[in-house]
């Protein structure tokens, strides 16, 4: 199981914040994150009573099997790249309480719901012996209208024109 858990904080996660992904679908974690999912793209001002919510999307890649996804706020953002071929699945880790102020982006080729859990679904990858697996993940900060308006364009290109990745995502809350 491989996932990179990135997490990122002020100032480009802050109540203006939001995020673009290029994806088929998006599935709450558990009832928490329904409650939240018609505001998943979009982050919160602090809040000491926020319970933590977590987005699994479904993601599209582009003819290269390349996929990203933009954090942005204002003028600035957060581009994650990587191959979805390699690690189809895309986690969103949304935690907005005061204190714990923050957001996960994780690409990976599983969800962080355990091993028993990865196998159960069939989601659970293995390398036989003496085989390997080679990923990328790519991280780059953009700032200005224009770069962050082509970074948007490539994931909208995405969006249109890719193909879902191979993941095998169902509704779990």
């Amino acid at each position: 199981m491989l996932l990179y858990h990135i997490n990122v904080g002020f100032p480009l996660v802050s109540a203006s914040a939001e995020l673009h992904t290029p994806h088929e679908a998006i599935y709450a974690r558990d009832p928490v994150a329904r409650n939240g999912l018609a505001r998943w793209q979009h982050y919160d001002a602090p809040d000491s009573a926020y319970k933590e919510q977590v987005f699994f999307h479904h993601v599209k890649q582009n003819s290269d099997r390349h996929t990203e996804v933009l954090l942005q706020n204002g003028d600035l953002g957060f581009v994650v790249g990587w191959n979805a071929a390699a690690m189809p699945y895309f986690s969103q880790w949304k935690n907005a309480r005061q204190g714990f102020y923050v957001s996960g982006i994780e690409p990976g080729n599983c969800i962080p719901m355990g091993q028993n859990a990865e196998r159960q679904s069939g989601r659970l990858q293995m390398l036989a012996p003496g085989k390997h697996l080679a990923t990328r993940c790519s991280l780059s900060i953009v700032e200005g209208e224009a770069e962050l308006q082509a970074e948007r364009a490539d994931i909208d290109a995405i969006q249109v024109e890719g193909t879902p990745t191979s993941a095998k995502l169902t509704d779990f809350a």
